[in-house]
This record gives C-alpha cells, sequence and structure tokens, in this order.
C-alpha cells in the first residue's frame, strides 16, 4: 500500500499571492491524495504583501509569490530571517487593454514610453485620438514587483491616484468596465487575467 505521508495535522501552513492559488491547490491535491476541485476549497491566499508579513511573522510556512522587491528584501534582514527561495513556475507578465480598443499589440518600448509619461494618446500607436489612461497596482501589490522590474532603467511615472488599483481584479474591472475603459491601459499575471479573471472577454 502507497502511504500517505501528509494529513491536515502536518501539512505546512502555506499562503501567498491571488494569482498562485491553483499552485497550492495543485500541490495540496498531490499532498493530500484529494481531487484538485476539493484541495482548491482549502486554500486561503492573504495576497502578496500581507502573507510576506505573516511569512516573517511565522504565521506560516510557506508562501508562493512573485520575485520579492528590495523593500521585502530588506524587511526580512530587519526581521533576522533568511529566506530560501525556490522557483516551482513561470508566469506571464501580460498588458491589457478593452476589447474595444483597436490597439491589440504594442512593443515592450511603447509600454514603456506609455508607462513613463512619453506617449499620452493612442494614436501615438496606431489607436484613436484618445488620451491614454494607465493605470497601475499599488506599491505593495506582486503585480507592481513585476512592474518595477519592467521599468527598470526607465521613470515610472507617477500615475494619479485614481489611477492607483488595489487588487488584480479592479484593475482588470478598471480595464474593461470603469469610464473611459475603452482609453485604458493596464498590466496582470497571465494564469490571473486568463483563467481566474471572470470577465477575460471585456479585456
Amino acid at each position: 500500500d502507497e502511504i500517505q505521508w501528509w494529513d491536515n495535522t502536518n501539512i505546512p501552513i502555506m499562503d501567498g499571492s491571488s494569482s498562485a492559488i491553483p499552485l497550492e491547490a495543485g500541490l495540496k491535491s498531490s499532498m493530500l491524495g484529494i481531487e484538485y476541485s476539493k484541495a482548491k476549497e482549502l486554500v486561503k491566499h492573504h495576497k502578496t504583501h500581507e502573507s510576506f508579513k505573516m511569512l516573517l511573522n511565522g504565521e506560516n510556512d510557506l508562501i508562493f509569490t512573485v520575485p520579492i522587491s528590495e523593500e521585502q528584501k530588506k524587511m526580512a534582514e530587519e526581521a533576522g530571517r533568511e529566506l530560501v527561495f525556490t522557483p516551482v513556475a513561470k508566469e506571464g507578465f501580460v498588458f491589457i487593454v478593452n476589447k474595444d480598443n483597436p490597439v491589440d499589440s504594442l512593443t515592450q518600448q511603447q509600454i514603456r514610453d506609455i508607462y513613463s509619461g512619453k506617449i499620452t494618446n493612442w494614436s501615438e500607436v496606431g489607436g484613436n485620438d484618445e488620451e491614454i489612461i494607465a493605470y497601475q497596482r499599488n506599491s505593495d501589490s506582486g503585480s507592481q514587483n513585476y512592474m518595477t522590474e519592467f521599468m527598470k532603467g526607465y521613470d515610472l511615472m507617477e500615475a494619479p491616484k485614481s489611477h492607483y488599483l488595489s487588487s488584480m481584479a479592479m484593475i482588470i474591472d478598471g480595464v474593461a468596465f470603469y469610464d473611459n475603459s475603452s482609453r485604458a491601459i493596464g498590466y496582470s499575471v497571465y494564469s490571473y487575467a486568463a483563467q481566474m479573471y471572470e470577465n477575460m472577454e471585456d479585456v
């Protein structure tokens, strides 16, 4: 008989980024020998920043997260915690526009120019003569870690407060539904935008 090493009494306490919920569910399914759908019901993530703080406080054993920021590395040092990083998957960082926006392709340079404030009108990249609304995430989100890395060497512009959205769903909702959404651009990770977001047909 196959030995079941893990059960609910000894499985590590896990947490992490919203987009990594399927990763934990897959691991728990394998560790506990249960169906993926049942394992997914056991997963609750506190988002990137909160789960990281909980890891430093000893409230969880491991987190599934994007590469951590310089600020988070400093927090770990100050807490006297030595972190072990183990890559388990690659994630796509994607940019999204409203389905009614005629622009369906941008180069990395064009995106960097939009987010550094050099390109401000969709007509400059083959779209309508409309102002670009460039949404960003809050500074302690995993998506913003990716964005900061993507913009390394460029000046990521300071956006108006109303253009900072605090969750993965909100930034896609902003591009899909808010006023002037056909003028908006935002970003996410592929797994969330393509598999977890409910209204993906609107972007």
